[in-house]
């Protein structure tokens, strides 16, 4: 897994200064179904709290999207993108 750290813009009375994006979410096929991805995920969430973070958004797959929901994420947010070429 790797998380990246956003900084968000200065407010006053917000303590978060953080969003995150997290991806390459990965286990080896001899690892899973043995909460591995899961207890990882979990020390991830707690550490990107100790740095006040908001938010951590993702891009699941087709396949990860039950893991990701049986993980606390939601879809309430579209997040649309603009590709420059």
């Amino acid at each position: 897994m790797f998380v990246y750290l956003i900084p968000k813009t200065p407010k006053p009375n917000r303590n978060q200064k953080y969003i995150s994006y997290l991806t390459n979410v990965y286990t080896r096929k001899e690892y899973r179904n043995k909460n591995i991805g899961t207890e990882l995920l979990e020390y991830i969430k707690e550490y990107l709290a100790k740095q006040d973070c908001e938010l951590i958004f993702v891009w699941p797959s087709r396949n990860s999207v039950n893991w990701y929901m049986r993980n606390d994420f939601t879809n309430e947010n579209e997040i649309f993108q603009h590709s420059i070429k």
